[in-house]
């Protein structure tokens, strides 16, 4: 009996060390496919059960190889990773306090005093985060914390991608420059966009001359610009006689110069390629159905794809009219993003450590 037992004692455990090895390996593997599979602009596949399904068997894999490379150190895993969270909550502190201690102490005067007092507290989140952080790294000091960790942050990468997309909240909003403030639903705030301006490249306007032909405008050639003038072979045209287009005229022209002649020729300017966008958004708080507050509000200077967020919404520059009278925002609420930021946060950090240690063998579970 004894004899069984000691030869199924390798058996076992050869089984285990292959599991182990298995969930290393195909929970990455398991990730990838989702990611791939995500990239892909299929929503109805998103929402399939296959992806479903795809992305809760990946995630349950990592919990499961979370729990087996932490093995009998889950508690000491959970408390160093509480530490390394709460000591990333407090770096935050040091921005915001060191930002006022530097506003502060641009105004100057009996106002340098709030500056040191900022400073002072900017000092203390320092010192709360390498305290906090030094304490998690010791925690986490043990073989196999580390991958185990980074798994974990995975099923948190998966439980955030999840939640945003199936209860994600979108609302498009269309304003006018200039106008009322529009109200956002139920929600208690209003948005207000007073300017808006297609910032274009400086000097990077481009020319087309054209001649008629048989009742066809026929392209000839491309003029360039040099100085105050356009080049054309042996020929050039002042800026100054250019005219603008008028706005009933279709196109992208700017501006043209007709020029007489058998046949007649047309000189048309384009504009310069557009650099960035820019709305000058005006965003109020407001109190049930009462008016927006009388501070003012705060005025954000908004930009496509850098979104400003307020009061729990994301919101997204995304287009305007061509006479850019009529501006269209995107509000966007995403209750996944803390768990996709600690997730991603997370991966990083724990990956980093774990493979460049000093030791290979100090954060690999045995």
């Amino acid at each position: 009996m004894n004899q069984k037992s000691s030869s199924a004692r390798p058996i076992v455990s050869q089984f285990l060390a292959g599991l182990l090895a298995l969930v290393r390996f195909v929970a990455p593997l398991l990730i990838a496919v989702v990611a791939l599979l995500l990239v892909r602009d299929h929503p109805e596949t998103y929402r399939g059960g296959f992806m479903l399904g795809l992305g809760i068997a990946g995630g349950v894999v990592c919990l499961i190889g979370a729990c087996l490379l932490a093995r009998r150190q889950l508690p000491r895993l959970l408390v160093g990773l509480l530490l390394l969270v709460l000591a990333a909550l407090a770096l935050p502190g040091v921005l915001l306090f060191g930002g006022r201690a530097i506003d502060f102490a641009r105004i100057g005067g009996v106002v340098w005093f709030g500056s040191v007092g900022m400073i002072c507290l900017a000092l203390v989140s320092l010192l709360i985060a390498g305290v906090l952080g030094y304490l998690g790294f010791r925690v986490m000091k043990a073989p196999g914390l580390w991958i185990s960790a980074s798994h974990l942050f995975v099923v948190l990468l998966l439980v955030g991608a999840y939640v945003d997309f199936y209860h994600a909240q979108e609302l498009p909003v269309t304003c006018v420059v200039g106008g009322p403030a529009f109200p956002i639903g139920a929600q208690p705030f209003s948005v207000q966009v007073e300017a808006y301006e297609a910032k274009p490249y400086e000097g990077g306007e481009t020319y087309a001359l054209f001649r008629h032909d048989k009742g066809r405008w026929l392209e000839i050639g491309a003029p360039r610009k040099e100085g105050d003038a356009v080049l054309l072979g042996t020929e050039s045209w002042s800026l100054s006689s250019f005219r603008p287009v008028p706005d009933e005229v279709e196109g992208s022209a700017e501006k043209f110069l007709l020029l007489p002649g058998k046949p007649p020729r047309l000189l048309l300017q384009y504009p310069a390629p557009v650099r960035e966008y820019v709305a000058s958004c005006r965003f109020m708080a407001e109190n049930g159905s009462h008016p927006p507050s009388a501070d003012g509000g705060r005025l954000v200077r908004l930009r496509v794809n850098e979104p400003f967020s307020f009061n729990g919404w994301l919101v997204y520059l995304m287009s305007a009219d061509a006479s850019g009278r009529r501006v269209q925002l995107l509000l966007r609420r995403a209750p996944g993003r803390p768990f996709i930021y600690i997730g991603a946060i997370g991966l990083v950090l724990s990956s980093f450590v774990w493979g460049f240690a000093k030791r290979e063998g100090e954060f690999i579970a045995s």
